[in-house]
């Protein structure tokens, strides 16, 4: 049997093993576990795209800064703006 069978025949093992989510186990969830998982995606996106543009930023301001040509250098790590996207990079992920 090839790699992919073995691992496709064991998943299938082990999910009949745990006996899935039944249909009874899926009503005792509350339904707002739906939107609370909907409110964290949304919110790290924003956080995740506000972040690049904050390290963006930061990276210009830096090489204006310090006279730098872009990619060069490491002036940015001293530049709030980098580390503020850095963090909610963070944050978001």
């Amino acid at each position: 049997m090839d790699t992919t069978g073995f691992v496709l025949s064991t998943a299938h093992e082990l999910h009949a093993r745990m006996g899935g989510a039944s249909e009874e186990e899926k009503r005792k969830r509350p339904s707002t576990y739906k939107y609370i998982g909907l409110a964290l995606a949304i919110v790290s996106g924003i956080f995740i795209g506000t972040s690049f543009v904050l390290k963006k930023v930061g990276l210009l301001k830096a090489n204006v800064k310090y006279k730098e040509e872009a990619g060069e250098g490491y002036g940015y790590l001293k530049n709030a703006f980098w580390w503020s996207g850095m963090t909610l990079m963070i944050i978001g992920e």
